[in-house]
């Protein structure tokens, strides 16, 4: 059998050659989003008070003991920050060591969370962003139970007849002078002897009367809202104002600051609203 093929003239090959492909570029019909650019304004705890970032010193209450419990506390750097954040905390433990809480970094976010085995204390938190360091910021972790000179009890709470620890229950805004301890297991705030400080609060919405007492036989005095009066504290054996008809007992419309002046002695103060 022969086989016969076709092939195409010369001519005709020639002419392919010289068809060119004419291609027209793509314009995209979008532009293309930017980079992200962080710009980061700050660094500040979540208050359940203002509904809003706005604490640099922030308190929380552990539960009973034992008891992992909801969280401790927020924080956050303000602003845009791209989600590139660098995180660094410290824990110094009210006593002995360890009984740190548990962290969880979420960008923007840093959650504060008790463990079971989690212990009174100060969180320290810094950050980074977009080269710029915020803070430190404190968060103070508190047992949330009776007061320490007071017979124990069971009932998961600062309130006895009434009466508030004031660095249970308030975050200080500012202060001037020296403070060496706000709050802590037994919630004093120590000052240091011969020492003048000043505690300023936003406000205490509804308190009407405070109290207070100077251990370890400090003479102390205070000075409310900067009304340059001088008043005198409990000294000698303890007897809170639940206990008893306590004196001294000023009566106030709401605190905004204290002004606490003490002696020769490194006596801490103890300090109570209602």
């Amino acid at each position: 059998m022969t086989r016969r093929y076709a092939f195409k003239p010369a001519e005709s090959l020639a002419r392919d050659a010289d068809l060119t492909l004419k291609m027209t570029p793509l314009t995209p019909t979008a532009s293309v989003a930017s980079a992200c650019k962080p710009d980061p304004t700050g660094l500040y705890w979540f208050s359940d008070l203002t509904g809003a970032f706005d604490q640099d010193v922030e308190a929380a209450y552990l539960l009973t003991e034992g008891a992992a419990g909801p969280l401790l506390g927020v924080a956050r750097v303000l602003g845009e920050t791209c989600d590139d954040v660098t995180w660094t905390t410290a824990w110094t433990p009210a006593s002995d060591a360890g009984g740190e809480p548990g962290l969880v970094e979420e960008g923007a976010h840093l959650i504060v969370y008790p463990l079971a085995d989690t212990q009174p204390g100060i969180l320290t938190v810094s950050a980074r962003c977009a080269g710029q360091a915020f803070g430190p910021i404190l968060l103070t972790v508190l047992r949330n139970t009776c007061y320490a000179y007071y017979a124990p009890c069971t009932a998961p709470e600062n309130a006895l007849g009434g009466w508030l620890r004031i660095p249970d229950n308030f975050v200080y805004s500012s202060y001037t002078g020296p403070l060496a301890q706000y709050g802590g297991a037994e919630g004093t705030v120590q000052i240091g002897a011969n020492a003048v400080t000043t505690l300023n609060f936003g406000n205490m919405p509804g308190v009407s009367q405070l109290w207070g007492y100077c251990n370890d036989g400090g003479d102390g005095y205070l000075v409310v809202n900067g009304d340059g009066v001088s008043r005198s504290l409990a000294r000698g054996a303890f007897a809170g104002p639940w206990q008893s008809d306590a004196i001294p007992v000023v009566s106030v419309t709401g605190i905004t600051s204290l002004e606490l002046h003490s002696d020769g002695y490194n006596a801490p103060f103890y300090l109570f609203v209602k």
